[in-house]
C-alpha cells in the first residue's frame, strides 16, 4: 500500500508541541502583593501575602529598608512572611517570583515613629532607721525610680503627703518610746502600692551635756561683775575655771550662772567641763581693762 509523504510526517510534527504546551503549564506567576497593615508603627509586625498561579516553589521578598532581599522557599501560593521595621520612613516592599515561576509584585508601607516609652514611676521600697531615740529625727528611706507623690502615715497620729523624686530620703521625730507601723503609699500613677516598716523608739539617753559658753561683758572692767553662762541641757555638776587661778563648782539644770571679778586687767581664758553622767566642756575668752 502507498502512503502519502504529508501523513507519514504528521505524527512526528505534534509530539513537539504537546511537549511545550506542557512546560509552559508547569509554570507558576506572582502577580499580585498584599501588605496589612499599609500605615503601622515602628516596632509593629508587618505581613506581606504573595499571591499568583501554582505551581511556585520560591519567592524572593525584598523589603526595602536595607535589611537584604531574602529568598523564601515555598510549596504554594498564596503566601505570607512577616518583618519589623525598627525606624520610620516609607519602604518598598517587592515579591520576586524565583525557580518554576514569574513575575513580580510590589507595594509601599509607611511606618511611623513609634511613641516614646513613659518614664518609669514606682515606689519599690521603704526602710527605716530602727530603733531610734526620742526626740532625735529618724532617717526614711523612700526606694524606687521616677517622680512619685507618696502618702506617709508616721505612726504617731502624723501624716504628710510629698511629692519627690526617688529615691528620696526625709526625717521624722517621735515624742513617746514605743513601737510604730510607720507606712508609704504610693499615689497613682506611681506604681508600688503600699509599704509598711516598723520602728522601735528608745526612751533616749539620760546622758546631758555642755554644749558652749558665754561672757557678758566682754570687755569688761577690773572689779566689774562679769557673768559667764554655760550652756546646754541636763542637770549636771559644773566646774569653772575663772583664768586667774580660781574657780567655783555649781550644780543645777542648764543653762547655768555664775558670776566672777577680776582684779586685774589682762586677758583670761575661762574652762568649764562637767563629769558623769553629764559631758562635754566649753571654753571662752575675756578682755578686763582697768
Amino acid at each position: 500500500m502507498w502512503l502519502s509523504p504529508v501523513s507519514l510526517a504528521s505524527p512526528l510534527l505534534i509530539f513537539p508541541l504537546v511537549a511545550a504546551n506542557a512546560d509552559v503549564v508547569q509554570r507558576g506567576v506572582v502577580n499580585g502583593l498584599s501588605i496589612a497593615p499599609t500605615t503601622a508603627q515602628a516596632g509593629t509586625t508587618i505581613s506581606a501575602t504573595v499571591s499568583g498561579v501554582n505551581p511556585c516553589g520560591a519567592v524572593l521578598v525584598d523589603w526595602g529598608d536595607g535589611s537584604g532581599a531574602v529568598t523564601h522557599p515555598i510549596s504554594e501560593l498564596p503566601a505570607t512572611r512577616t518583618h519589623i521595621y525598627k525606624a520610620a520612613g516609607t519602604y518598598s516592599v517587592t515579591a520576586r517570583a524565583m525557580g518554576n515561576c514569574d513575575g513580580e509584585a510590589s507595594g509601599t508601607v509607611r511606618v511611623t515613629p513609634a511613641p516614646a516609652a513613659s518614664p518609669r514611676r514606682e515606689l519599690t521600697g521603704f526602710f527605716v532607721s530602727s530603733p531610734a531615740e526620742k526626740g532625735q529625727p529618724v532617717n526614711m528611706s523612700l526606694r524606687g525610680e521616677g517622680a512619685c507623690t507618696i502618702d506617709l502615715a508616721f505612726g504617731d497620729g502624723n501624716t504628710q503627703q510629698v511629692s519627690v523624686q526617688l529615691p528620696h530620703t526625709l526625717t521624722h521625730v517621735y515624742s513617746e518610746p514605743r513601737a510604730y507601723n510607720v507606712t508609704a503609699a504610693a499615689i497613682s500613677p506611681c506604681a508600688g502600692g503600699r509599704h509598711t516598716a516598723r520602728l522601735e523608739i528608745a526612751p533616749g539617753s539620760s546622758r546631758t551635756s555642755i554644749t558652749r559658753l558665754a561672757v557678758s561683758p566682754n570687755p569688761a572692767r577690773t572689779q566689774s561683775r562679769v557673768s559667764i553662762a554655760i550652756e546646754g541641757s541636763g542637770t549636771c555638776t559644773v566646774t569653772v575655771r575663772f583664768g586667774d587661778g580660781s574657780e567655783e563648782s555649781i550644780e543645777g539644770a542648764l543653762p547655768l550662772r555664775v558670776f566672777h571679778r577680776y582684779g586685774r586687767a589682762g586677758r583670761y581664758e575661762i574652762f568649764a567641763w562637767t563629769g558623769a553622767p553629764c559631758t562635754g566642756d566649753a571654753s571662752g575668752v575675756i578682755q578686763i581693762r582697768r
